[in-house]
């Protein structure tokens, strides 16, 4: 397997749309010196305050350390923008610059929201002091939370882990995180590390395996991929399948395909009773591909390969890939067209049974964000594991192997009426002290979904939420 790099990081692309420049004045000198200066160059207007009536706030000194290197409009401009995509002002957020009652640089960052019909504040205080980050887990809503960062947080050695820790604090505040507040699409750094990877890979062994963790984008990574690919090899006329067997999924991927690359690619499906080979992009699942439609057992895929070429297929969810149908689509498209190239994405190589997902591509990851690194970075919330199958597997035994008594216990009761009283209170203590509760619960299918919803119901539990 080829090494991953697990601290390589790259500065995030930040996109910014200039504004006008704010114009400085200042009170009185009988007053509280509160002078608003134009020290944000993109429009935000940015109060520094200094109060000599108060004793216990020494007179700024401009040549502080802090205040000679600018510290919190460094923040705004190399932190907040990387993070948010825009300055404070564009975003309705109020940035205070001042210091503390020991003469620190501070930055204050506050905005409220209507959260569940709700007006909540958020606040944050940057204070830069020392050699040492010192962040809240999460943030509270309606109280202040300090942000201690070191005196060179934005510093080349720093600064992307200063960029990094922001983007994980605020990953919930709907105007501070830029997937709330970006209509248009644009890339992270990992995500543009995966493609470029991807794309190498499938110039030098025309197969690449994409390891990224559930929510961090790899159907965003497999579009810009494919497109890339088609790009540069030439493959007029020649078709791209999308291959998962989930019509969600499918579903999904149609949607964000449209969102980040417009019409430039026609679209169309084998699935759900519907079977349209004339797309440039083709979704399907394996087992619709695999239906036979004559006597002899030709399949849907075989219709497909008399009249199309396959330049690319995209599978989904790759580590279903030693399944039958799935292993078998993959060998009738290589043999149709010997030059076709073949992208895996997965957020668990490893399956439970212990076969082999990496043969089917070389046996090599070509790009692997792991679980911490993505939440390190901010791109996926904090999360606390719990082990939610105890009835069934008490010693949270692994691999569960076909034949196995543990095999058998898990088939008859992993979706039983049974397990859902303990659904349930796993949901209550993982939410229990939480201002968000909301929660994603997978079910094998729609019929055992409404099941358990019904459940829920019957219980007034959904009510409760």
């Amino acid at each position: 397997m080829e090494p991953v790099n697990k601290n390589q990081h790259h500065t995030p692309r930040t996109n910014t749309r200039p504004s006008g420049v704010s114009s400085g004045e200042a009170v009185s000198s009988g007053e509280a010196i509160r002078e608003v200066h134009p020290i944000d160059k993109e429009g935000s207007t940015i109060e520094i305050s200094n109060d000599p009536r108060n004793s216990n706030t020494p007179p700024l000194n401009p040549g502080s350390v802090g205040f000679s290197d600018n510290l919190p409009q460094r923040f705004i401009d190399e932190v907040v923008r990387s993070v948010s995509g825009y300055s404070p002002q564009e975003l309705g957020v109020q940035a205070i610059i001042t210091t503390d009652n020991l003469g620190r640089p501070v930055l204050n960052l506050t905005h409220s929201d209507n959260i569940k019909g709700e007006e909540k504040s958020f606040n944050y205080n940057i204070v830069f002091s020392g050699n040492n980050y010192d962040l809240p887990a999460r943030i509270k809503l309606g109280e202040t939370n300090t942000v201690t960062l070191p005196i060179d947080a934005l510093d080349e050695a720093k600064k992307t882990k200063t960029q990094d820790a922001f983007r994980a604090l605020t990953i919930s505040d709907p105007k501070l995180y830029k997937r709330f507040n970006k209509s248009d699409f644009e890339l992270a750094d990992y995500q543009h590390e995966a493609v470029d990877k991807g794309s190498e890979s499938l110039k030098d062994r025309q197969a690449a395996m994409i390891v990224m963790p559930t929510g961090t984008g790899k159907t965003v990574v497999a579009w810009d991929l494919m497109d890339k690919y088609l790009s540069q090899a030439k493959a007029s006329g020649q078709k791209v399948l999308f291959i998962v067997n989930n019509k969600l999924i499918l579903d999904g991927a149609q949607k964000k395909l449209r969102q980040q690359l417009g019409d430039k690619y026609s679209m169309s499906q084998v699935y759900d009773q519907v079977t349209d080979y004339s797309g440039d992009v083709i979704f399907t699942t394996p087992s619709s591909l695999n239906i036979e439609i004559d006597e002899d057992g030709k399949t849907k895929l075989d219709q497909l390969l008399e009249s199309n070429k396959i330049a690319m297929a995209i599978y989904d969810e790759v580590h279903h890939l030693p399944a039958n149908s799935y292993a078998a689509t993959l060998r009738t498209i290589k043999e149709s067209n010997p030059k076709s190239v073949h992208v895996g994405f997965t957020a668990t190589p490893e399956r439970m049974d212990d076969k082999d997902v990496f043969e089917f591509f070389g046996n090599q990851v070509t790009f692997e964000l792991p679980l911490f690194e993505a939440k390190t970075m901010g791109y996926l919330t904090p999360m606390r594991i719990l082990q939610c199958d105890a009835s069934i597997n008490p010693k949270n035994k692994s691999p569960i192997l076909p034949g196995t008594d543990l095999h058998e216990r898990y088939s008859q009761k992993r979706y039983s009426k049974e397990r859902y009283p303990e659904i349930v209170a796993t949901y209550r203590k993982l939410t229990k002290g939480l201002d968000e509760k909301k929660t994603l619960i997978l079910a094998p299918n729609n019929d055992k979904a409404e099941e358990l919803a019904n459940f829920l119901k019957s219980r007034a539990f959904l009510q409760s939420l």
